[in-house]
């Protein structure tokens, strides 16, 4: 079975990094350089080693997921996304490791049966999937500086880790090299997360835009490929349409953020047409919508978003819910002005039949009438 080890890891107690690293023999992700080190910090780790080991060992198993759900927000999955980005090993069955699958397809292809050290400055093109883990983790970790300098380290550096070396062309265990199609898709995904760290630090620029233009030419044929040529699998089509959806999805964001909202709705909208659950993909229109002037356009987005974001990823929700009311106050705001006695007690009148038709207070109070009934009383002085 293929074992990927990375042999350079700081000491937990000096940062130094160790020749022949010391691993804690309790939970395996805790390193130092010296018996010193592990001693003096032992009264630290102790309290946390029994219960990393348990959580690590209880998923670290070819049928579970390492991280079955690694946007949760909570301790113990930011904890578990930390050992992973230290892990000593990663093997080709743990194949939730990673959430894209041609990734770990493509290492047990080429990797069957192999040991292989990864270091900085030589790696055979089989290990690179450990390295787009990483990036990944630090994704996951919102690390977005990292994230940007590990993916350049992986697609532009002048060594054995850029997919643009010759010398990353490894033979596969088979004596059969890495197909082009293959190096292409490890440098797409590379790419796809550099544009998701950049716009996460509002880096935009020539560069940006260059990788946009790269990979949308690099989409273009891909799909045209996998609709004209019989001998692709469905799985592969599908892997096109998945990372087609994504670009288009991190475009409307771009577009969003420079202030072209046009250009972000028509993008948002070939997202949502092809898949509604896109993460993410409503608040961009909402928010362009919102600066076209298009208040009823945005709430009705964020209302489709709250409704259709998935239940686990708790910190979108809540993004989205706040966005929704703040969208809500912004529209009740604008409703208001200008409105007379008759016309405020007539809307009094609705909101409190709408707001008596909701379930329980709490529900009232979150109810889109209840900044009007709040307005009234105070303009009113009313109770």
């Amino acid at each position: 079975m293929s074992c990927l080890t990375r042999p350079v890891i700081p000491c937990d107690q000096c940062s130094k990094l160790p020749q022949i690293p010391l691993r804690c023999g309790g939970c395996s992700s805790t390193f130092y350089c010296r018996r010193e080190c592990q001693k003096a910090h032992y009264k630290i780790h102790k309290a946390q080693c029994n219960l990393m080991a348990k959580s690590i060992k209880s998923r670290m198993t070819p049928d579970r997921p390492v991280i079955p759900n690694v946007d949760a927000t909570d301790l113990e999955h930011e904890e578990l996304a930390q050992v992973v980005r230290r892990a000593q090993t990663i093997r080709p069955d743990h194949r939730n490791i990673d959430g894209n699958l041609e990734f770990l397809e493509a290492m047990r292809f080429a990797g069957s049966g192999l040991d292989a050290i990864i270091t900085s400055s030589e790696s055979p093109l089989y290990c690179l999937p450990a390295f787009c883990t990483r990036i990944e983790v630090h994704k996951y970790l919102h690390e977005w500086a990292e994230c940007v300098e590990k993916c350049k380290e992986l697609v532009g550096g002048k060594n054995c880790l850029s997919l643009n070396d010759p010398e990353a062309n490894q033979p596969r265990s088979d004596g059969k090299y890495i197909s082009e199609d293959s190096k292409d898709t490890f440098r797409m995904k590379v790419f796809l997360i550099q544009v998701e760290a950049m716009l996460e630090l509002k880096q935009f620029g020539e560069e940006l835009e260059g990788i946009l233009k790269l990979l949308g030419m690099y989409l273009h044929f891909k799909s045209w490929d996998a609709n004209a040529d019989t001998s692709y699998s469905q799985e592969w089509a599908s892997l096109v349409a998945t990372d087609t959806c994504l670009f288009y999805q991190l475009h409307a964001k771009y577009f969003c953020e420079i202030g072209k909202h046009e250009e972000c709705i028509n993008f948002s909208e070939t997202v949502i047409e092809m898949n509604p659950l896109s993460k993410e993909i409503y608040m961009p229109v909402a928010k362009s919508k919102r600066a076209l002037g298009d208040l009823d356009g945005a709430i009705e987005q964020m209302r489709i978003a709250v409704k259709r974001e998935e239940p686990w990823l708790v910190g979108n929700k809540e993004r989205n819910e706040i966005f929704l009311k703040e969208l809500v106050w912004e529209y009740n705001e604008e409703l208001m002005e200008g409105m007379d006695n008759a016309e405020w007690h007539e809307a009094y009148s609705n909101a409190m039949d709408k707001v008596r038709g909701a379930k329980g207070a709490g529900a009232a109070e979150e109810s889109d009438q209840w900044q009007l009934i709040q307005a009234y009383r105070s303009k009113f002085n009313k109770e």
